[in-house]
């Protein structure tokens, strides 16, 4: 009763699009708090039938909770659990329903996904504070630099330069058109917002670099993001696992331009220089 197509317009008109193609499709939800979660949405074959693959970014829990939530709602999901992740994955059969009732699923899986990173994380999960050496700003750091929820247009609101964020942010022209998104499901990335952009959006959490200098990545042990190398993650050379799913890195130049990456099923092997600025990861990542 809906094509992909049908739904994936459907969906960049109702929420924030993190990234798409052809067969493939990832949004971000916001909610009042500021937190965000990522769902992913995949077009594929099971059996002779077109599904709707969706899945949420794996997020950590306690067995204990997630088996309550499970047990507790509505919905059939297949999940896997390694290193204390779990991962929820649940088809929607396009030929049997309507697009409302697909994105309603997609809303629900969503919003469990959620609830279960509030349980493990006392609901503290999408902000700068809790990300950053597992404590709050100071109150004068808090009032004055950490960026809320919201747009902002830039030069006025908000200065050009680096910013660390948790949850979603994107760079917007005069039209409001996306020139840049980022967002995190672990962990905390970087953006550098300039002086061309008119507008940026951030749906969690940012703060200027200059404020939060360093993240000690290795004490911190984030399942992903975006570094400072030197700062966050020495030089070196380290192993990247995709803890049952795919391993991905991208090493960056002082523009954030791209130097090199590389994507596998598993595992990855990444000599980090010290001539790059900055790392993005994707999985858990160990010093070899």
């Amino acid at each position: 009763m809906t094509s992909w197509n049908e739904l994936v317009s459907d969906l960049e008109n109702r929420f924030q699009l993190v990234d798409k193609s052809d067969d493939f499709i990832s949004i971000a939800f916001s909610w009042d708090d500021g937190r965000s979660q990522q769902v992913n949405i995949e077009h594929i074959n099971i059996g002779e039938e077109r599904v709707a693959l969706v899945m949420s970014p794996v997020v950590p829990y306690s067995r204990e909770a997630a088996d309550h939530l499970f047990q507790n709602y509505d919905l059939s999901f297949m999940r896997s659990d390694r290193d204390g992740f779990i991962s929820l994955t649940h088809p929607i059969h396009l030929d049997h329903m309507p697009i409302e009732s697909c994105v309603k699923t997609i809303s629900r899986i969503s919003e469990i996904a959620d609830e279960i990173e509030k349980t493990v994380t006392g609901g503290s999960d999408a902000g700068i504070g809790a990300k950053l050496n597992g404590s709050e700003p100071d109150e004068s750091q808090e009032e004055s630099s950490v960026i809320s929820a919201g747009q902002y247009v830039v030069g006025s609101e908000i200065e050009p330069g680096m910013y660390r964020f948790a949850g979603y942010v994107a760079r917007l022209d005069k039209e409001m058109q996306i020139i840049d998104n980022e967002s995190t499901r672990s962990g905390l990335g970087l953006i550098r917002v300039n002086p061309h952009d008119s507008y940026f959006e951030v749906s969690g959490e940012a703060i200027r670099l200059e404020h939060y200098p360093t993240y000690p990545v290795l004490e911190n042990e984030p399942r992903g993001g975006i570094y400072l190398v030197g700062n966050d993650i020495p030089p070196g050379r380290y192993r990247i696992n995709g803890e049952g799913s795919s391993a991905y890195y991208a090493v960056y130049d002082k523009q954030m331009n791209r130097l090199n990456s590389d994507l596998n099923r598993g595992s990855l092997i990444l000599n980090l220089p010290a001539s790059a600025y900055a790392v993005e990861f994707t999985g858990r990542i160990e010093k070899v």
